[in-house]
């Protein structure tokens, strides 16, 4: 999308555009104009405002006619990019060195930290989102994080929609000496299985309260008893459970949520950075053992699927329904459908009114901004105000004409040069100024140098 994929923006007003003179964000789409948008303070709120943009600045899937609003997690579309809004982005700036299996690079971050500091520590987990946000994908991240001191540390899983009564869960879970039961041999629970790696018991809150006081115990003493013995072993496992039940304890015994290290999972409408990302992941899986390439198919996907994905409500579905999305592609290709009918079918089903309201945004493509001549030099034509507040530029206008005379014309140069003077100026509204009044441009400027 640009050079760079994360922006902090330390004064206002910013401006986006292509004009690398006159924009604090320089966004390389040729269906941008030189200076498209502008963020800016009004009131106390972040605003947006379109600056007379060709193809116009959308926020959520709306044009932006007047001064608009900007909310945490806003989407704005400029011509064929998109950008998510965060009020705070500092926990974002910093993608970990590693995410463990973990999809998304924006918002993992803080959730790689939590986990490492809390598997590192050696404590036992509760693992809280909604549904479908990946609670088992975090509970196998606790695993990769284990396997960097030892390769070959088992994962098993354990699901209360497996156990039909308490005694079958009591025995899945501890494991049965030989003879406990007629004709029933010696048979190893799921945390012995578990030994040095990690158990994950997925819907713990819908276990029995018999199984979860039994579990706690373990947890407290380290020790557990198979059924039918009469000596402790020890438990080296890594204990993991998840639950999608609400706070403040989650669905469990009051004493078991205390005693174990949260980590909650914020819903996918809360991550919308992350989603294009996670959901070509999810259809790479999917199309990963089929005949098409899937090049083919991802050659296919554009600004308008991508957008449609980022507005869309994932309320009790979450990344499942990216992964369902994926699957109706997969299930497309598999009829004989052509990559491109595929994907527009699969959208336009699963997303229905949602992705046809977004593909009637129409974009002027291959759009270059028109050059107005000027003394043997070429500008963009810039359609700008300048600030209604009292002018800073106005007030060190002598020394801003001077530092930009000594650097020859050069923009950037002046910038800092200015900085170095403790006067912290803007480029574009620099570029406003200059123009203002009447200075030479940088070519103005070296070719009389050179006579």
């Amino acid at each position: 999308m640009f050079g760079s994929d994360r922006f902090s923006i330390s004064e206002f007003p910013f401006t986006l555009g292509r004009d690398p003179e006159t924009v604090n964000l320089v966004v390389n789409d040729n269906t941008v104009s030189g200076e498209h948008c502008q963020l800016d303070v009004d009131g106390g709120r972040v605003i947006v405002r379109d600056l007379k943009s060709r193809n116009g600045t959308f926020l959520d899937n709306s044009r932006v006619l007047n001064i608009t609003a900007l909310d945490d997690g806003g989407v704005i579309r400029i011509g064929q990019s998109i950008l998510v809004f965060h009020k705070n982005i500092t926990p974002l700036l910093n993608p970990p060195a590693q995410r463990f299996g973990l999809v998304g690079k924006f918002h993992t971050r803080l959730l790689v930290k939590t986990l490492e500091r809390a598997t590192l520590s050696g404590n036992h987990l509760l693992v809280t989102g909604p549904t479908g946000s990946g609670k088992e994908l975090v509970a196998r991240a606790v695993h990769e994080i284990l396997r960097q001191d030892k390769p070959t540390i088992p994962f098993v899983a354990g699901n209360s929609a497996a156990f039909g009564t308490t005694d079958e869960a009591m025995s899945t879970l501890f494991g049965v000496a030989s003879g406990t039961y007629t004709g029933v041999n010696n048979r190893p629970g799921l945390i012995h299985q578990a030994k040095d790696g990690v158990l994950l018991l997925d819907e713990f809150h819908r276990y029995p309260l018999r199984v979860q006081n039994s579990l706690l115990r373990v947890i407290e003493t380290g020790e557990f008893t198979p059924i039918g013995e009469m000596k402790s072993r020890r438990m080296t496992a890594r204990i993991v459970v998840t639950t999608n039940a609400p706070p403040p304890t989650f669905g469990l015994e009051k004493d078991m949520a205390n005693r174990l290290y949260k980590v909650l999972i914020p819903p996918l409408g809360e991550r919308k950075a992350d989603i294009p990302g996670i959901f070509n992941h999810l259809l790479s899986e999917e199309l990963s053992s089929g005949s098409i390439s899937a090049d083919s198919v991802f050659e296919q996907l554009h600004v308008n699927h991508y957008l449609t994905l980022c507005l869309h409500d994932y309320t009790d579905t979450n990344v499942r329904a990216l992964r369902g999305l994926a699957r109706m592609i997969k299930g497309e290709l598999r009829t004989g459908a052509p990559p491109q009918r595929a994907v527009q079918n699969s959208f336009s089903d699963f997303f229905d009114h949602e992705f046809n309201e977004v593909g009637r945004i129409k974009i002027k493509k291959n759009m270059i901004d028109k050059p107005q001549e000027s003394n043997g030099s070429s500008t963009l034509i810039l359609e700008e105000q300048p600030p209604k507040r009292e002018s800073k530029y106005e007030k060190h206008r002598l020394l801003i004409q001077q530092a930009y005379q000594e650097a020859n014309g050069n923009k950037a140069e002046t910038v800092r040069e200015l900085k170095r003077h403790g006067v912290s100026i803007n480029a574009r509204w620099l570029a406003y100024y200059l123009r203002k009044w009447d200075l030479p441009t940088k070519a103005q400027l070296n070719r009389g140098n050179d006579s």
